[in-house]
């Protein structure tokens, strides 16, 4: 089961935390910003993929994956940027499995992200 969209966008509960994995390891361009609530991340030049907002979220603990919302979300991305992410992926704590063909990782909001690629 499955769909495709265009952009996601997560409930966080502290900006830096959300650019250290948006930018410093997914390596997108972070593209907007509402003053110190929420911030959008691009890749390409797209106005955005992803955002993360403090809305009703600043400071709290994270969502359990028993809780209801998103439990997981996945993205195909080329072998290049699969090899850049796979040795990025290796010096993290939250990662779940690393082989020749995906990664799963649990993303800052509590959500686990594959990444798959093509």
């Amino acid at each position: 089961m499955g769909m495709k969209i265009g952009h996601l966008h997560f409930m966080g509960n502290h900006l830096v935390t959300a650019d250290q994995f948006f930018m410093d390891f997914l390596q997108m361009d972070l593209v907007s910003k509402i003053s110190t609530s929420a911030h959008f991340y691009s890749n390409n030049h797209y106005h955005h993929h992803h955002a993360v907002n403090l809305w009703q979220s600043e400071n709290s603990e994270l969502r359990r994956l028993d809780e209801a919302g998103l439990i997981d979300w996945s993205v195909f991305v080329d072998k290049n940027y699969f090899a850049l992410l796979t040795q990025r992926a290796e010096a993290l704590d939250d990662v779940m499995l690393i082989n020749a063909q995906q990664i799963k990782i649990i993303d800052p909001m509590g959500t686990i992200l594959s990444i798959t690629h093509d």
